[in-house]
């Protein structure tokens, strides 16, 4: 790879890298000779979005704690969202016993994910950061005044070894999380952040030997190991091609995607980096090592890899047994309020499954693989409508109604598809609930945010404009990143029904919009209830957070959407198509009025028929 001048690590807020740089990274130190020597060996391992995976731990930790037997001098990073969006066992519990396995694992410092920010980002600061023992790093996030709010980097020193690890949040937690949570805050380019800090790094201050950037942010497909992966995201393509040539190791996070391979460092021909992620909930350790030659320069001494965390191991440490304790009383204080049964089903309500995961036929996607762990497997493919989704919006609209709060107008329950984290089986879990059981922790594992379910009025003109912000865009217009026009496909209660062309333009693809069988009005007012998340901005919902005399149910979705399954017992899919996605035949006129059944239907990824049973 690259030739490593003696460079010198930025302390203190003098170059915005914050206060409590300095308390991590120590005080200055005089210039010397670097301490790497050449053929020494470190092994940088990483994982991301572990989202308080407690069962995954201790196959985790068996994993690290193997390539630290095989390392002279190993590291392990994180590239965010340690919490948020978690397995019960862990939500149940506030994340906490999740810090604690990641404190026992040796977790060297982590990227902060957009989910750190789920309750604030005064619970970021006095909550989370305090109770993690490795450094929380995001070099991208700014004040009003401009300033970093956040640690930027650290130096993490082993057997002599100095690696500055530099930590970016991805851009797009402005619309993951709620508005609220992150007033005030700027996030800013994760790549012209880091390599800012390369360069206060060489200006300011302390030798290290090598340097890693940990970007909460990542590939929008995978790859197999050694190859790129496929990718329609900017950000990512800035990620490989931008990032400073001084950087040694890029891990991602963020899109849940799996990837290793070595990637052309920019400026430096016939010179490659490692890059890697690792998919979500401790599924892969991500590994590389590099060695040192005689000019200084760091080289892959093997190709990067993801280590499966379900490959057979047999390491036991005292780091493996204290993970495995912490991890497994957690989950057996959590089994016990998890395993109450809240619900019944007829057959499996899930998300919309993706082609790549499961096979289409007799109207509808099932797995492609049997399903071995149901807490995990999940289809996911937020392009489409699905059964969860409708399920969702249908409890929120009964919720409302059945507790008397939903006054005199029309009520339009509202599924945003981030929301829905897993699956409902028919079939039982290992826990021997029984089929068609719904439990406690599956209804929470459905819906883990802990939103408050709040209503709002919006005009039908509005709700039009919710429809065409499935197809995102900023608050000003325009797309979430430069030319991205990505759609989220979000659900309706069963009383709405809508029309859409995607080929037309922005602004103007929603055609038709039935409410209990009757055209909407474009003055009329309707109620709205969804999470708080959503009439905050969230998910880039900038015409619902325009809605009036919105009002806090009190209770959380959760809690509502469980009260929902209580009342209808042996609750069965709905497969209905409540949207479609259409295009014009012939030579019609686009502005024409659009009469029902005019049009020839041609599904699209966003409007399938239905999800999997």
């Amino acid at each position: 790879m690259r030739v490593h001048p003696a460079r010198r690590a930025v302390r203190g807020a003098t170059v915005g890298l914050g206060a409590a740089a300095l308390a991590v990274s120590g005080a200055l130190v005089p210039m010397s000779a670097v301490a790497a020597e050449p053929g020494q060996q470190i092994t940088l391992m990483g994982f991301n979005d572990f989202h308080g995976a407690l069962g995954g731990a201790s196959a985790l930790a068996c994993q690290v704690e193997t390539v630290r037997a095989e390392s002279d001098t190993s590291f392990l990073f994180s590239a965010g969202d340690n919490v948020g969006g978690s397995a019960f066992e862990s939500a149940v519990q506030n994340d906490e016993p999740t810090i604690d396995v990641l404190n026992a694992l040796g977790v060297d410092a982590t990227a902060i994910g957009n989910h750190e920010y789920d309750q604030g980002q005064d619970d970021l600061f006095e909550r989370i950061g305090p109770r993690t023992e490795f450094a929380d790093l995001a070099a991208n996030v700014y004040d009003a005044e401009g300033e970093r709010v956040h640690d930027a980097f650290t130096i993490v020193e082993r057997d002599g070894v100095k690696v500055a690890v530099i930590g970016a949040v991805t851009t797009k937690t402005v619309g993951k999380v709620s508005p609220a949570a992150i007033e005030g805050l700027t996030f800013g380019d994760p790549v012209d952040a880091v390599n800012d800090v390369m360069g206060e790094l060489e200006a300011e201050g302390v030798e290290y030997d090598a340097a890693v950037a940990l970007y909460h942010e990542g590939a929008s497909g995978g790859g197999e190991v050694g190859a790129a992966p496929s990718n329609s995201d900017p950000i990512f393509e800035k990620i490989v091609s931008e990032t400073d040539p001084e950087v040694d190791a890029i891990f991602n996070g963020d899109s849940h995607r799996t990837y290793a391979y070595q990637a052309a460092v920019p400026g430096e021909e016939g010179e490659t980096r490692p890059i890697l992620q690792t998919d979500s909930s401790a599924a892969n350790l991500g590994a590389v090592t590099l060695e040192r030659d005689a000019e200084g320069d760091w080289d892959a001494a093997a190709a990067p890899a993801p280590r499966p965390t379900d490959a057979e191991c047999a390491t036991s440490t005292p780091v493996t047994e204290e993970v495995t304790s912490i991890a497994q009383t957690a989950i057996d204080e959590a089994a016990v309020v998890g395993a109450e049964p809240v619900g019944s089903i007829s057959g499996d309500i899930t998300t919309s499954w993706d082609d790549s995961k499961a096979e289409y036929a007799d109207g509808a996607r099932t797995p492609s693989a049997p399903v071995t762990n149901q807490a995990t497997t999940k289809g996911d493919n937020r392009f489409r409508h699905s059964a969860a989704g409708n399920m969702l919006a249908d409890s929120m609209k009964w919720y409302l109604e059945d507790a008397g709060l939903a006054g005199e107008r029309e009520v339009i329950g509202f599924m945003n598809p981030g929301g829905i984290r897993a699956e409902l089986w028919d079939a039982s879990s290992p826990t021997g609930e029984g089929d068609g059981v719904v439990t406690y922790a599956e209804a929470n594992g459905m819906v883990p945010f802990g939103n408050t379910l709040n209503s709002g009025e919006v005009t039908g003109a509005q709700f039009k404009q919710m429809l065409e912000e499935q197809w995102r865009c900023t608050a000003d217009g325009g797309g979430v990143d430069e030319g991205d026009e990505s759609f989220l496909a979000f659900s309706v209660s069963e009383n709405v029904e809508y029309v859409s062309d995607s080929d037309r333009e922005r602004d103007d693809r929603i055609l038709e919009i039935l409410v209990n069988g009757e055209p909407i009005d474009p003055e009329g007012t309707y109620t709205i209830v969804t999470a708080s998340f959503l009439f905050e901005g969230g998910d880039n919902m900038w015409a619902l957070s325009e809605a009036q005399d919105v009002r806090d149910t009190g209770v959380l979705d959760r809690d509502a959407f469980i009260s929902y399954l209580e009342a209808h017992p042996d609750l069965a899919p709905d497969y209905s198509q409540r949207q479609a996605d259409l295009q014009l035949v012939g030579g019609a006129d686009d502005d024409a009025p659009v009469p029902r059944g005019s049009r020839a239907s041609s599904p699209r990824a966003s409007a399938p028929p239905r999800s999997p049973p």
